[in-house]
């Protein structure tokens, strides 16, 4: 019986040694790890607050425009909506462009921010793999060096009866089972995958070649608006840009405070985009990290060493 619970003791040392290479888990881990620290300021409550009022700002501002400043515009210029949209189509199409395609581009970021709001108490999670103050790297280096004493252990046990080794392998099977347990793996990894799955799309290549070419057009949109559309129109309503600004912030106030808050939220959504874009091969890379099943790589085969230790011990107390 020490035999063969020497053998199955080198058999899980190797296994253990193995898993790490066979699953690429030292570059996969480091993407992860990259991506979470990435993400991490942006998935606070500050973070996703200021997200947010960004989004809530600007999509005010560019709704009532539409709904209430363009008619408004219309009648004052003694124009119909047609004529007026055909206007600024036909002189201002960089502000004809992004109004046409507000709402669109709109509702991607609603989805993609709904998408990280509701997933932030399982991201919480996953960033404390294994724990918050050991980063997800070192979780290969776990399985080596538990392989190794492992394997140790069994070399010892099959050449002699010596307690010593089979008193370590027994610890190691129960580290194995137990320090995963008691760091909560099992429910950590499950929060990692279900976010996971849940921002496939929103860090694919696709999305956020999307969301880069939708704040390209409201920069655009935004720098004839406020460079030429309404210069001209002040210049039509015979108003100062004082008189303008005052009026605008009487009648239309979101608008008002767009005006006045496009460019900084332009500067920061542009940010969290590029850490989006330098995310998405960290995505594609962690993301082939089978979460769910990792802490039971080591919680099985630890607690297969654990029994076939005890065996051991009795054979060895037993002088079998």
């Amino acid at each position: 019986m020490r035999r063969v619970s020497a053998v199955l003791v080198l058999v899980v040392g190797i296994t253990f040694i193995v898993l790490p290479f066979a699953l690429s888990l030292f570059g996969r881990a480091d993407a992860a790890e990259k991506l979470s620290s990435a993400v991490r300021p942006s998935m606070t409550s500050s973070g996703l607050a200021a997200l947010r009022q960004d989004f809530d700002v600007a999509f005010a501002a560019g709704d009532e425009f539409i709904s209430k400043t363009e008619p408004a515009v219309a009648n004052a210029l003694h124009l119909t909506p047609e004529q007026l949209s055909g206007f600024v189509h036909s002189n201002f199409p960089d502000l004809a462009a992004g109004l046409d395609r507000w709402y669109s581009m709109s509702n991607d970021a609603r989805k993609d921010i709904t998408t990280i709001v509701d997933h932030q108490r399982q991201f919480e999670s996953a960033d404390a793999i294994p724990t918050s103050s050991i980063p997800l790297t070192a979780g290969p280096w776990g399985f080596i060096l538990a392989g190794a004493a492992l394997i140790a252990c069994g070399g010892f046990m099959l050449s002699s009866r010596a307690l010593i080794p089979m008193l370590t392998a027994l610890g190691v099977g129960l580290i194995a089972v137990v320090v995963p347990l008691a760091v909560s793996l099992p429910k950590k990894t499950s929060d990692t995958s279900t976010v996971f799955a849940a921002i496939h799309t929103v860090l694919s290549r696709q999305e956020v070649d999307g969301l880069q070419a939708n704040l390209g057009t409201v920069g655009k949109m935004v720098t004839q608006l406020t460079g030429s559309a309404i210069p001209a129109l002040e210049n039509q309503l015979k108003m100062t840009p004082d008189q303008f600004n005052n009026f605008v912030a009487s009648n239309f106030p979101a608008v008002a405070k767009g005006l006045g808050s496009f460019q900084p939220i332009l500067t920061r959504m542009t940010a969290r985009v590029g850490v989006m874009d330098a995310g998405v091969p960290l995505y594609a890379s962690a993301s082939k990290i089978p979460f769910t099943a990792l802490p039971w790589l080591f919680i099985g085969p630890g607690a297969l060493v654990v029994i076939v230790s005890l065996f051991a011990l009795r054979a060895r107390a037993s002088g079998r």
